[in-house]
């Protein structure tokens, strides 16, 4: 495994985040400015040995992993994480007037259809992965294409989604489409940010801007 931060840690902004294998990310409490603090840019973990388990507790050891692996993988809560994730709360908590929206100045969203996960499982989604040893699969990967050059010349970029990032680049600061969903989210992941901080300051941002004009 790789973690690294990008220019947010360099600077020790105070919600600077690690990224861990590319799509996921530890970004509470700023700790890539921790890493920067060091002038440490990243760190690999690597390894080859296992945790031995005593030969007379084998049985009870595949017996018990059995047990939890079902459980885990045949409940309505496996499905749920592994078709939409955590993005299928998105239209329920509009419907509930849950959904934080223009820094709290509402609790619903009136495109929240189009950020939901619904929608960027029809249009974006381009895969699923797990993160190391698990079953359910619930990281999901929308693509980002975007023209680079006249003569359409266009790049791809990949980034994974979830209902914490769709709230707090979407619908808290009236991102009303998918496209400007994920270049706000990929402009974010390049400094280093940590996603949900950054769109609660945006949020609060954008809110005082508007009133100052």
């Amino acid at each position: 495994s790789v973690v690294r931060i990008g220019p947010a840690g360099e600077n020790l902004v105070s919600f600077a985040n690690l990224n861990v294998d590319t799509f996921r990310h530890f970004g509470r409490l700023g700790p890539g400015a921790v890493f920067g603090s060091k002038k440490l840019k990243a760190m690999v973990v690597f390894g080859n040995l296992d945790y031995p388990i005593p030969r007379e507790n084998q049985k009870a050891y595949r017996q018990v992993y059995k047990e939890i692996h079902d459980r885990v993988t045949s409940t309505d809560v496996m499905k749920k994480y592994h078709d939409l994730g955590t993005t299928a709360n998105i239209l329920k908590l509009n419907e509930m007037k849950g959904l934080p929206t223009r820094n709290l100045q509402s609790a619903t969203f009136d495109k929240a259809e189009e950020i939901s996960g619904e929608a960027l499982a029809e249009e974006k989604l381009i895969r699923k992965l797990s993160c190391s040893s698990c079953p359910i699969g619930s990281i999901h990967i929308a693509a980002h294409r975007r023209s680079f050059d006249e003569g359409h010349e266009y790049e791809t970029s990949q980034l994974a989604y979830d209902h914490e990032l769709v709230f707090a680049l979407g619908s808290f600061l009236g991102t009303n489409s998918q496209e400007d969903f994920l270049t706000l989210l990929e402009l974010v992941e390049d400094l280093g940010l940590d996603a949900m901080s950054a769109g609660v300051l945006l949020g609060w941002l954008t809110e005082a801007f508007a009133n100052q004009l």
